[in-house]
């Protein structure tokens, strides 16, 4: 039942963005692609600047779905004063909790790896389904794998957006948590930027899943991947934790 209002709530959002990546797909199966411009076998340093242009593309729509999905849910209904109906069912706390935040990040994961495909057929169609050497590396990467690096990289960023909002709006008990979610980007991102300007040999982790490293100015695959992942896997798990401490604890 509780899951029906989730879905209630957000489905106009999740329908939207999946008619829009439609479009998006329809689009691509239409455009025609010159070869003249395109190298039978284009370089790592093009494939690594494509990549880059095709992940910051979608970077900004994907974080505000994200954002969006995160405003629903228990934290949204404690604001609506409707939490102490929802919560006097025979069911614990955090059963309700983590129902909730398991949806709502089925839904942006959805619509990541919907926007992905897309994504992949667009490279599929401009540069082929061939192998790259990456560097001075003997291994040849498939253009697939690139495709498939960018969709992780989305849903670890989109899903860190999600849970910190997620977690925001308990915090707030109000869907004004994403306000306080995008106040804490936003000043983890200036933050970054201070650091890296008066103190040019630190740096805070960047937001975003590092895929390449640079060996004498030629891309290649950053190492460490595996680790990096479950890093953040760890962290984006760590906001539900929380919220459900708090949700135990809240005064409802």
């Amino acid at each position: 039942m509780y899951l029906w209002k989730y879905w209630r709530e957000s489905r106009i959002l999740f329908g939207v963005s999946l008619l829009v990546i439609g479009g998006l797909f329809v689009a691509v199966l239409r455009e025609r692609f010159e070869t003249n411009g395109i190298p039978a076998e284009p370089s790592v340093n093009q494939i690594a600047a494509l990549w880059m242009v095709f992940l910051n593309l979608q970077i900004f729509p994907l974080c505000f779905v994200a954002w969006m999905f995160g405003s629903f849910g228990i934290g949204r209904d404690m604001g609506e004063h409707s939490g102490s109906f929802i919560f006097s069912r025979p069911r614990k706390r955090a059963q309700f909790m983590w129902q909730d935040w398991s949806f709502g990040l089925l839904q942006v994961l959805m619509i990541d790896i919907c926007l992905n495909l897309v994504i992949w057929l667009q490279f599929h169609r401009a540069l082929g389904a061939g192998s790259i050497a990456l560097g001075h590396q003997d291994i040849g990467v498939p253009v697939s794998q690139f495709c498939g690096m960018t969709c992780i990289a989305a849903i670890l960023l989109t899903a860190l957006v999600f849970s910190l909002t997620y977690f925001s709006t308990i915090v707030l008990k109000s869907a004004r948590g994403v306000f306080l979610s995008a106040g804490v980007l936003l000043g983890y991102i200036v933050l970054g930027m201070v650091i890296r300007h008066y103190w040019p040999g630190l740096e805070l982790p960047s937001l975003l899943l590092q895929i390449f490293s640079f060996s004498h100015h030629t891309p290649t695959i950053g190492g460490h991947l595996g680790l990096q992942i479950a890093i953040r896997t760890m962290i984006v798990l760590l906001f539900p934790i929380a919220a459900q401490f708090m949700l135990e604890r809240a005064d409802i």
